[in-house]
């Protein structure tokens, strides 16, 4: 059964050797004007939307595995050309893109002191009115709360 390598195995280098060209120069272009949306990323596979030149958006499916030691891909689009594709270069960057703050990202860890963070969103009991100091509006009754 074959491996399901994840994104990173769409590398540069692999997309240079699976592309031509002008499906990556164009594809970077779609990618960087924001074209291309992941519907869903797994290894193995991604799904994703892309508009095209003119008003047509198109649907596409991207493959790959790993067999013997080499990544093997397997694209279609419902574009005119059905892939290999600028559609599917662009949705392969946007997706590595999406995922690139997920790797890079630090992680530190998340210890709040409720105090600090509640600090100044409530005044403190020295500063609230005392009840001989507040005059009530006429008519009012000078009876407690229940609460």
């Amino acid at each position: 059964m074959p491996a399901h390598p994840t994104l990173d195995a769409l590398d540069d280098a692999f997309l240079r050797v699976v592309y031509d060209a002008g499906a990556l120069e164009r594809g970077r272009t779609y990618a960087d004007g924001g074209r291309a949306k992941v519907l869903s990323s797994e290894p193995g596979r991604l799904r994703a939307t892309c508009n095209g030149s003119g008003r047509a958006a198109y649907v596409l499916t991207i493959r790959w595995s790993e067999h013997a030691g080499f990544v093997e891909l397997d694209d279609t689009c419902t574009c005119p050309i059905g892939g290999g594709c600028k559609h599917c270069v662009a949705a392969i960057l946007t997706a590595h893109r999406q995922a690139q703050p997920l790797r890079s990202a630090p992680v530190v860890p998340l210890t709040l002191d409720w105090r600090r963070v509640l600090g100044g969103t409530h005044p403190s009991p020295t500063a609230w009115p005392s009840r001989s100091s507040s005059p009530l509006p006429a008519g009012m009754p000078a009876r407690p709360s229940p609460w």
